[in-house]
């Protein structure tokens, strides 16, 4: 990663999900909830990075400002449905050149992808993985993967009279005008073009069950995880199979 330039982790979070609401603030494993295991996870494996959460200025969104006060992390709180001015705001307040977004609805956030990341992070206005067939892994289910995004980007596309859909898809703009953009996508290993069934991005409450069970069984205390252990955690249980499965044809991206 260039040392000329800030970058800051951001992990986008709400409670007001339509097909799942609360999920991030619900007991997943150990007591504690998927906003708690991605803090920590970010506090241990990445001290030197400032790590803000953001969530939207609805009071039902409290008990997430509430988390980040107990786990002292930085809590900001911006518009709602407009979740691009939320991150270009997040980038201004606190002075950063570049974000890594990271998900709230994805606990099996991968740290060894995230180094990665930033080890091969050359200024680029967004730099994140893709699928064998060239697809943005923002676009999958499996929910492994972050991205980073310059701030300028995001101002530019703020600017634009475009389409709603790219305000609250913060990033979508980006890689579907790619000639517009400097983007640098990573190859992700040819076994994930095998493994198109897993789905551990948590949207619903069948998703909110298999993840938990399947992070129990594979997680590691610090979050880490071995993608072969995973592969056969799943690749052993047909039923985990059929359910994800059926909420990715449920539930497109």
């Amino acid at each position: 990663m260039q040392k000329n330039c800030k970058i800051g982790f951001v992990i986008q979070a709400r409670l007001t999900s339509t097909r799942f609401p609360n999920k991030m603030i619900r007991p997943f494993y150990n007591d504690q909830n998927i906003l708690e295991l991605l803090i920590n996870r970010f506090k241990e494996n990445f001290p030197e990075i400032r790590l803000i959460v953001a969530t939207s200025s609805l009071s039902a969104n409290d008990p997430i400002e509430k988390i980040c006060k107990q786990l002292e992390v930085i809590c900001f709180r911006g518009s709602e449905d407009d979740v691009l001015s939320r991150f270009v705001s997040v980038g201004v307040e606190h002075g950063f050149d570049y974000i890594m977004r990271i998900c709230g609805d994805n606990p099996f956030i991968h740290v060894e992808s995230i180094q990665r990341l930033l080890n091969d992070f050359d200024e680029e206005d967004y730099l994140s993985f893709k699928t064998k067939e060239g697809k943005p892994v923002i676009k999958t289910h499996y929910g492994f993967w972050t991205e980073i995004v310059s701030l300028s980007a995001l101002k530019r596309i703020q600017s634009l009279k475009i389409n709603p859909f790219y305000h609250e898809h913060v990033t979508n703009y980006i890689y579907e005008n790619s000639n517009d953009f400097n983007i640098k996508l990573i190859s992700i290993d040819d076994v994930f073009d095998e493994k198109k069934y897993i789905r551990l991005t948590v949207d619903t409450p069948k998703d909110f069950e298999i993840a938990g069970k399947i992070y129990q069984n594979v997680v590691k205390q610090d979050g880490g995880f071995i993608f072969n252990e995973l592969f056969s955690c799943i690749d052993n249980n047909k039923e985990y199979i059929k359910i994800m499965t059926t909420e990715i044809e449920n539930n497109g991206k």
